[in-house]
């Protein structure tokens, strides 16, 4: 098996394999692809006043300071909302159908593989990062929340 770059390791190697392994379609986005969309303060600092803007503002200044300590800009990764972008429009997000598999003992445990049979999931490979943002910033800008 080949591990593919942004496979997640997760901490639940269990119920993921169970989640992986069930009937519904599911669209796996790992951090790789929602690290690709980012929203800066001067964005937020442009929304309409409210009080769900004030909030999102005062939260992401905390991971936006975050951000330049440790990776070198000042802004945030649109992680959640990059996953709510692509349940509105999928074609947010490229996917690859994969058969994926959990590794559920061992020091690997929660490592997320590529399997080579089994039930495939589509696994987002790139991703239209200005189309999130825009989902984002109008969503927030018109009050109606992803």
């Amino acid at each position: 098996a080949t591990i593919v770059r942004g496979l997640p390791r997760v901490r639940a190697a269990r119920a993921s394999a169970a989640v992986l392994a069930a009937p519904w379609p599911i669209t796996l986005i790992g951090l790789d692809v929602t690290e690709c969309a980012r929203v800066y303060p001067d964005d937020l600092a442009a929304l309409p006043p409210g009080r769900c803007t004030a909030f999102i503002a005062e939260a992401a200044a905390h991971y936006a300071g975050f951000h330049r300590e440790s990776r070198g800009f000042h802004g945030c990764y649109l992680h959640d909302p990059t996953a709510t972008a692509v349940a509105a429009d999928p074609g947010a997000v490229e996917t690859r159908p994969m058969a994926l598999a959990v590794t559920l003992e061992g020091d690997a445990e929660g490592a997320v593989r590529e399997a080579e049979a089994g039930h495939a999931v589509d696994v987002a490979i790139a991703t239209n990062a200005p189309a999130i943002r825009r989902h984002l910033l109008g969503s927030l800008a018109s009050g109606r929340l992803p």
